[in-house]
């Protein structure tokens, strides 16, 4: 989950958290002076949500977030060929924005309202330009406010991590809750 502005007819600032995949991925293709093709996948089910708020502790950049989601559905992603960009989209999404995160541009972005109830700064986040969106017939398009929608996803998924540390060998965990303004975002196994 990454969150976006609209800043033109074909310009997204995004915000690219720390230790987060797509975070990684931008950063590897930016030293070598290149930009980062990705595709934003709106509307995309529950199982694609859960898988894209596990933590990259839980799910280290060598694993499959695609098979997560898949594990989690019990069938694999369904993918399809972008016609812009040389990375797949996920077929059922509603929308696909296929763009690319420009290398050492960023522009001015919020402030936004955070899942800790405040607003964050205004700061400058990295650019996205849009080069293609497709559509199913009839999409709707799915977003989540800031708040307790955040944390009803990214919370949820803290629980898990946090319940495989009873796995471990010390004493057994019998009950555990991430309360939202508790670091969630900060665990680690």
């Amino acid at each position: 989950m990454y969150r976006a502005l609209v800043t033109g007819p074909d310009r997204l600032t995004v915000q690219l958290d720390e230790g987060r995949h797509v975070r990684d991925y931008y950063e590897r293709a930016e030293k070598r002076g290149q930009s980062l093709e990705v595709t934003l996948n709106n509307g995309i089910g529950p199982a694609v949500h859960i898988a894209s708020a596990v933590p990259s502790s839980a799910a280290p950049i060598d694993k499959d977030e695609p098979g997560i989601a898949g594990n989690i559905s019990g069938e694999p992603l369904r993918l399809i060929r972008s016609q812009t960009v040389g990375v797949e989209g996920l077929a059922d999404a509603q929308f696909i924005l296929e763009a690319e995160i420009l290398p050492e541009v960023h522009e001015s972005e919020g402030p936004f309202a955070e899942v800790t109830g405040y607003y964050a700064t205004q700061g400058n986040r990295w650019v996205m330009r849009v080069k293609k969106i497709t559509r199913r017939k009839n999409p709707i398009w799915q977003t989540i406010l800031s708040g307790k929608e955040v944390y009803n996803s990214v919370g949820l998924v803290g629980e898990a991590v946090v319940s495989g540390f009873g796995e471990t060998g010390y004493q057994p965990l019998i009950d555990f809750k991430v309360s939202s303004f508790c670091g969630w975002s900060h665990f680690s196994p």
